[in-house]
């Protein structure tokens, strides 16, 4: 949607649209908005260049970057913003797996980590100095359902199997604890942009209306069905087999089929999906979060081919506000339509769990899962 930009003065840049958008400044403001050199790229040997060379306006600068080891930082004296970051340096180490973070924590050769398996929480939960908090994600998992599929063009039998899912079932199966249970909206936006829970439709478990449903789309004994998981995915194999019983229910029989992450990628570029296990992260605004995923081709990539008119009418009128009240209205009345004819089935998003030293103060894990929080993050020793 960019068709021009230009540099008015040393402290303004004016954007030229060819469409409104209004989750233009968001996009800005993350990492993908990052600032770079004019002329950088012009060298041919630029983009090997940016791994191993810092070219950013960050808090902190790159003093070495070693793959497979660390990645050393220095304070950025020249940030814009003053006082700004408090830590002199940082260094993250690249640890092949979680029982050496495990290790190095424990050990006090690393201060903070991140924590994605409820078992390796749990294994530093008595451990005396170190603190372990959690905060809401943008991510989530979700059952998507490919209308390219015979039985799942029949918005029926989508419905049937939303109604027949217990996401809090699932939830335990998977992560335990240590997320929340979802609507239309990942959990770090449902305050500000998620239609009240209480007003999702088809949310189950219902099962003996999921079976009239079904009924109803001439299956009264159900069919036989794959689901594809994703190899690595360790959330998956629990929650397929918790999914298979729960669809056992209402007569839909479930085969699993485990790919590699290449192959469900190609899959899911192609818009052949099927009935498969997703698991991807938003950025913190809904057009963001929905319109590639869900607009009607060309505008949009479809990728469960819902081909829903009304929901692509809503997503080029919620871009276009900028009202925030009326943009909300817009994405409620949205996720009416996602959740109704449920091409996707969000089920929970997994908490950031975090484990610090004691000595680590004031650091805020950012919904995205980037350390922004460590800008303001100091030792207290």
């Amino acid at each position: 949607m960019v068709s021009n930009v230009e540099v008015v003065d040393d402290y303004t840049v004016r954007f030229t649209l060819t469409n409104k958008n209004s989750s233009l400044p968001m996009t800005l403001g993350n990492k993908y908005g990052a600032v770079v050199p004019k002329g950088y790229f012009d060298d041919e040997n630029s983009k090997n260049r940016i791994n191993s060379e810092s070219v950013g306006t960050g808090p902190f600068k790159l003093v070495e970057f070693v793959p497979n080891s660390h990645v050393a930082l220095e304070r950025n004296e020249e940030y814009w913003e003053a006082g700004v970051p408090y830590l002199d340096a940082i260094d993250f180490s690249i640890l092949p797996n979680s029982a050496s973070m495990l290790v190095a924590l424990q050990n006090k050769r690393v201060d903070l980590v991140p924590l994605s398996r409820p078992q390796d929480v749990q294994q530093v939960s008595t451990v005396p100095g170190l603190t372990i908090e959690r905060w809401p994600s943008l991510a989530q998992t979700a059952i998507d359902l490919g209308s390219e599929l015979e039985q799942l063009s029949d918005v029926r039998v989508r419905q049937a199997i939303s109604l027949a899912v217990d996401k809090n079932e699932i939830l335990q199966a998977s992560v335990g604890e240590y997320g929340t249970v979802l609507g239309t909206m990942v959990s770090g936006m449902q305050e500000s942009w998620g239609l009240p829970l209480d007003e999702v439709p088809m949310q189950g478990p219902d099962i003996e209306k999921a079976k009239a449903l079904l009924a109803e789309a001439g299956y009264p004994d159900g069919f036989k069905m794959t689901l594809t998981t994703i190899n690595g995915f360790d959330w998956m194999d629990p929650a397929s087999v918790t999914l298979q019983e729960q669809l056992a229910q209402i007569g839909i029989t479930l085969d699993i089929q485990r790919v590699d992450l290449g192959v469900w990628v190609n899959n899911f570029r192609s818009s052949q999906m099927g009935f498969t296990f997703n698991d991807w992260a938003a950025q913190p605004d809904p057009n963001l979060l929905f319109y590639r995923h869900f607009h009607k081709k060309p505008d949009g990539a479809d990728f469960r081919n819902w081909n829903n008119d009304e929901a692509s009418a809503l997503l080029d009128e919620g871009r276009a506000e900028s009202d925030t009240a009326k943009r909300r209205d817009i994405y409620n009345r949205f996720q009416v339509v996602l959740a109704e004819t449920v091409p996707t089935i969000m089920l929970y998003s997994p908490d950031h769990v975090t484990v610090r030293s004691d000595k680590v103060q004031n650091f805020t894990q950012h919904p995205t899962g980037w350390y922004f929080g460590l800008a303001r993050t100091y030792l207290s020793e």
